[in-house]
């Protein structure tokens, strides 16, 4: 992982933020840049803490 971080921030590729619920993968959105990611961060926590859960986007769909 330290050597994906060292080549990820100079060249400045999309970031992406992963919600899990439990251990499980539940979606990911991309942050843009390594700035990015905090603010994407407190946008998700903020949206989770209100029930207003993004769809799943990763793993297998439990309700069908």
């Amino acid at each position: 992982m330290p050597l994906t971080l060292l080549l990820r921030i100079p060249f400045d590729k999309d970031w992406i933020v992963e919600l899990r619920r439990g251990r499980d993968p539940w979606t990911e959105l991309s942050a843009g840049d390594w700035r990015g990611t905090h603010e994407r961060i407190e946008q998700l926590a903020d949206a989770v803490r209100r029930g207003d859960i993004p769809r799943r986007t990763l793993g297998p769909d439990p309700f069908g």
